[in-house]
């Protein structure tokens, strides 16, 4: 596991999907037929551990990840459940982070399609050392052919009431330098997760950067918040 310093200047069961296509695709060729597209989605699948979830119950969720490509999971609790579920996906493979959080601890995760996406390199915790965020973000880097993008997953705190949880909310444009900084020339970087907001909040000061998810549309169970979302740059990444 490797861990990247912040370059700071100081859904419980739903998910999240989207179809990118890139803009550079015309010159990038896939291993076996050409990949243009895949399908990324984001789910917060809360307490997902080992010991809350029977088999059936993660034969719903496996088959739930086996409709897309590519799969940013917020709040496991442990790798064993993670391993129970890439079980049920032949085929398919995972990164995790090492648990993170000053609280309740947590593991990131991306479970991928291997017959056409591989993983470069491992996957990186974005070090915290002000401790601004509860939980640091967590990003790995796919390839597709000779396309290769970034994944940004975060999971924000929710707090006690907006005022707490915006504080981490206004440095997500410092977390995506930091990204833009581990990634060099690297311009395709997805932001999805958790962030206990929705995308039209004050707190937002992401320029250039681009929700797909707005009101009136909501992403918890029983219809109750716009919180989990997916964040491109136009210029370089496109979505239908």
């Amino acid at each position: 596991m490797k861990y990247v310093n912040f370059k700071f200047i100081t859904a419980l069961f739903l998910i999240l999907a989207i179809i990118i296509t890139f803009l550079d695709c015309e010159q990038k060729t896939a291993v076996g037929p050409k990949v243009t597209r895949i399908k990324i989605a984001s789910w917060n699948i809360r307490k997902l551990s080992n010991s809350s979830r029977d088999d059936y119950e993660l034969g719903k969720i496996a088959n739930m990840i086996s409709k897309f490509d590519i799969v940013a999971i917020q709040e496991a609790l442990d790798t064993k459940v993670l391993d129970r579920i890439l079980a049920k996906l032949p085929g398919w493979k995972y990164t995790a982070s090492n648990p993170v959080g000053q609280i309740q601890k947590e593991i990131y995760a991306y479970l991928w399609n291997d017959s056409f996406i591989s993983q470069i390199g491992c996957g990186v915790i974005i070090r915290d050392p002000d401790n601004l965020f509860i939980k640091e973000p967590y990003l790995a880097t796919f390839k597709v052919g000779k396309f290769d993008f970034t994944l940004c997953t975060i999971h924000l705190i929710y707090g006690e009431n907006e005022i707490e949880r915006r504080k981490e909310l206004v440095f997500m444009d410092e977390v995506l330098e930091s990204v833009q900084v581990v990634n060099g020339m690297e311009r395709d970087i997805i932001l999805l997760g958790d962030f206990n907001f929705p995308p039209d909040d004050e707190g937002w000061q992401l320029s250039g950067w681009t929700a797909l998810f707005h009101p009136p549309e909501k992403t918890t169970i029983g219809d109750k918040s716009l919180y989990d979302n997916i964040w491109i740059n136009p210029e370089y990444t496109v979505e239908y």
